[in-house]
């Protein structure tokens, strides 16, 4: 209809609600809004390069940006400082265009040099400013044997083998665009003084942990509609939460399930809980007898009881985990069957393997919340009693997770509780740290396990376009290490967080990060 024709007052009203939104949209809170976020434990590096932890993941993911992104809330890849993208037959070179006239936060221009700049340190040998070596490198980083800068804007990349899940993998926060002036002038200690090009500036890093980001007033996308978010970590989930109710947080990750039905029915918050790209689970160091043999780590899935540990632990808020990759990624396999709860089962096979009730096993744990475990602790404890229950004694070791992840590389435990957030919804990262990589922190790879068939797979799907086919092949690969029985897969968790309702706009990604952009508080 033209709109010339509608009645006078109707076409008034229209405009009058027309322009309330677009006042709605383009309005600016006050410089000094301020929105506190309570993180489980504090930043470990705010490097983007090194960084490994959740925790510094999240604050980073405020700071910097990539060439692409996921999706708000979900799954799909978008353009971010890359505005375009184009690959050939064969899918070995990318070509990236980027958006003009975006700057970093001191001012010098994120331009393709810089890209490069970025990605090359991922690829270096250690040196000052490198974030260290070759199989260290991120997995879409692994068959990269160049990256250019054809021009001020225009990047080419290029593979020595296809790599299927490339383009999903370049949303890892590992391969952020850092500043190099930044970077030269810093150092090591860029880690402590990050320049990126993301909506939020750093602005101070406090001795208690906390971590403070201001609005970037020169942001190439929409600007910010918070002046600040300040990060707090407190570790202690009573105290959070407490602070959560008092006000003085105005949002908490990692709500614990005990707390999920306090939140909703609190007036004035909500709960936000999304199924997540997580998981958690119990890895057992195959290097060390008596978990080299299959058989005994046959026996040990045969005593957990994952199933009340679930109800236990999680109280409804996650599912039983079935295998390695979680629902919602490539090559979930809803098929697969854990192993029965039967110490019955349990003790006759060890029994069957000459082991006695003398056995130790040490099992190490953080003792502070994950997102993918609420009650590391208790979650140790529960299966002390299991394997206990079928004649294996097992002392448990807890200590904080910046001392776990330091220890971890010693490898001198025979179970480790861990669980992995996936970054990016491509299963490559994942599971080649997780069943590729060097034992230890450095590549995940837990249970020292390395099996010729795994990397193969792991290859083949890498190499596969097409995505029904790499599924199957992600599938095998897990009922592989169902059949050695190198885990206890235990749990997929939702992804927690409480807000408050003055506080509108956080976004909570699949990968457990919370986007702040289009945040504000009434």
């Amino acid at each position: 209809m033209n709109p010339r024709r509608l009645p006078a007052l109707l076409l008034a009203l229209l405009l009058a609600l027309a322009a309330l939104v677009g006042q709605a949209r383009a309005a600016r809170p006050v410089p000094d809004s301020r929105l506190a976020f309570g993180l489980l434990s504090p930043c470990r590096t705010l490097d983007p390069a090194r960084t490994r932890d959740v925790e510094s993941i999240q604050v980073e993911r405020t700071l910097f940006e990539g060439l692409v992104r996921l999706k708000d809330g979900g799954l799909d890849v978008e353009p971010c400082l890359a505005e375009s993208w184009a690959t050939g037959p064969g899918q070995r070179e990318w070509t990236f265009r980027l958006r003009p006239g975006v700057r970093f936060h001191d001012g010098t221009a994120c331009n393709a040099a810089a890209v490069a700049f970025s990605l090359q340190r991922l690829m270096a040998p250690p040196a000052a400013g490198s974030a260290g070596r070759k199989e260290d490198r991120p997995m879409p980083l692994a068959d990269v044997t160049a990256v250019e800068a054809l021009d001020e804007l225009t990047v080419r990349i290029t593979l020595q083998e296809p790599h299927a899940g490339f383009l999903q993998g370049l949303t890892l926060p590992q391969l952020a665009v850092v500043s190099p002036a930044a970077v030269a002038e810093r150092g090591k200690d860029f880690a402590r003084h990050p320049v990126g090009t993301g909506p939020f500036v750093f602005a101070g890093w406090t001795p208690d942990g906390t971590v403070t980001v201001r609005a970037n007033p020169r942001y190439w996308g929409a600007a910010p509609r918070l002046g600040e978010v300040v990060f707090r970590p407190v570790a202690n989930d009573a105290q959070r939460f407490h602070d959560f109710v008092a006000g003085n947080l105005d949002a908490i990750a990692g709500v614990p399930p005990a707390d999920a039905a306090r939140v909703s029915r609190m007036g004035d918050a909500r709960l936000y809980a999304l199924p997540g790209l997580a998981v958690s689970y119990l890895a057992m160091n195959t290097a060390r007898p008596p978990l080299d043999r299959p058989e005994v780590r046959r026996a040990v899935n045969h005593a957990v009881n994952t199933q009340a540990l679930v109800r236990l632990i999680y109280q409804g808020q996650a599912e039983p985990a079935r295998g390695i990759l979680p629902p919602g990624a490539p090559g979930y396999a809803p098929q697969l069957e854990g192993y029965p709860y039967d110490p019955a089962r349990a003790r006759q096979i060890l029994a069957e393997a000459g082991l006695g009730k003398g056995v130790q096993l040490t099992l190490w744990t953080m003792n502070a919340p994950r997102p993918y475990l609420p009650n590391p602790v208790k979650v140790a404890e529960a299966i002390k009693g299991n394997l206990e229950a079928v004649g294996l004694s097992v002392r448990v070791v807890s200590m904080d997770f910046p001392t776990l992840l330091r220890s971890l590389p010693s490898q001198d435990y025979d179970l480790c509780l861990a669980g992995w957030v996936m970054d990016t919804p491509d299963p490559d990262d994942f599971l080649s740290s997780a069943f590729g990589g060097r034992p230890g922190y450095g590549g995940y790879n837990l249970s020292n396990w390395r099996d010729d068939r795994v990397l193969g797979l792991l290859d083949q799907a890498r190499r596969q376009t097409a995505p029904d086919l790499r599924a199957g092949l992600y599938v095998r690969l897990q009922e592989i290490v169902h059949e050695q029985a190198v885990w206890v897969s235990l749990a997929y968790p939702r992804m927690l967080m409480a807000v408050r309702s003055r506080v509108q706009g956080l976004v909570l990604q699949p990968t457990g990060d919370v986007r702040f952009g289009e945040a504000w508080k009434e």
